[in-house]
Parts: structure tokens; C-alpha cells; sequence
């Protein structure tokens, strides 16, 4: 296990670099350039990553708890069973990622762009979602409550079976969405 907690590898080029179980806690990835990367079980957790590319790379079961990920680019990453709890995702891009069974309760992810993501099961328990597009996006099981959705565009989206118990959707696009039972 590589152990680089505290770096400063601020718009380092780890493309295609292999990371699997690697401790990068605390560290400062601000801008860097990891795009795909395997980061499998990799410990981020309280890292910065602020603007980082992450396209395409592997993060399944990765713990990001608590890391600053604003603006950060996951297009088409894999985040099966991350653990993404009170991170700041906002502005984030998603597009087309797999965060099924991903852990983001509490987590900013306003204006986050989740389109054509794959978010079954996912926790979203207390998520700040304000104007998030979901546009096209799978949520079948996921759990929505008291999760604020304020302005966000559920266009196309698909919440079968989504928990939604106190979740705010003032203002929510719903236009063609595959709804739970009940909504």
C-alpha cells in the first residue's frame, strides 16, 4: 500500500496512474490530472481535489469522506460503493458515472451534473442537490430523504422505488419522470 497522506501534489499527472489502496489523505491534488486512474479502495479522505479530472477512473469502495471536491470532473468514473460522506461536490460533473451503492449522505452537491449516471441505491440521505441536473439518471432505490432537491432537473430520471420521506423538491423539474409509488 502506497502511504502519500500530506502530499502536496497540486496539478500533479497521474493519468492511468494505479493507486489501488493508497493512502492520499490530506492531501492537496488541487487541479491535478488523474484521469484513469484506479483508485480502488484508495483512501482520500480530507484530501483537496478541487477542479481535478477524474474521467474514467476507477474508485469502487474508495473512501473521499470529508474531501474538497468542488468542480471536480468524475465523467463516465466509477464510484461503486464509495464512501463520499460530507464531501463538497459542488458544480461537480458526473455525466454518465457509476455510483451505485455510493455513500453521499450530507454531501454538497449542488449544481452537481449527475446526467445519464447510474445512482442505484445510492444514499443521498441529507444531500444538498440545489439545481442539480439529473437529467436522464438512474435513482431506482435510492435513499432521498430530507435530501434538498430545490430547482433540480429530474428530466427523464428514474426514481422507482427511490426513498424520498421528507426530501424538498420546491421547484424540481419532473418532466417524464418514472416516479415512485405514492409521488
Amino acid at each position: 500500500m502506497q502511504n502519500l497522506s500530506l502530499s502536496n501534489a497540486a496539478s500533479g499527472n497521474f493519468n492511468g496512474a494505479d493507486l489501488n489502496h493508497a493512502n492520499l489523505s490530506y492531501c492537496n491534488l488541487t487541479g491535478a490530472s488523474l484521469i484513469g486512474a484506479i483508485l480502488n479502495s484508495a483512501t482520500l479522505t480530507n484530501s483537496r481535489l478541487t477542479k481535478a479530472s477524474l474521467r474514467e477512473a476507477k474508485l469502487q469502495k474508495a473512501k473521499l469522506s470529508n474531501a474538497k471536491l468542488i468542480g471536480a470532473d468524475f465523467y463516465d468514473a466509477d464510484l461503486e460503493g464509495a464512501d463520499c460522506s460530507g464531501t463538497d461536490l459542488k458544480g461537480a460533473n458526473f455525466d454518465g458515472a457509476s455510483l451505485n451503492g455510493t455513500s453521499l449522505q450530507g454531501t454538497n452537491l449542488s449544481e452537481a451534473n449527475f446526467e445519464r449516471a447510474d445512482l442505484i441505491k445510492a444514499d443521498l440521505s441529507g444531500a444538498r442537490l440545489i439545481g442539480a441536473n439529473f437529467a436522464g439518471a438512474n435513482l431506482s432505490y435510492a435513499k432521498l430523504e430530507s435530501a434538498d432537491l430545490t430547482g433540480a432537473d429530474l428530466t427523464g430520471a428514474n426514481l422507482s422505488e427511490a426513498f424520498l420521506l421528507g426530501a424538498n423538491l420546491s421547484s424540481a423539474v419532473l418532466t417524464d419522470v418514472i416516479r415512485p409509488e405514492g409521488m
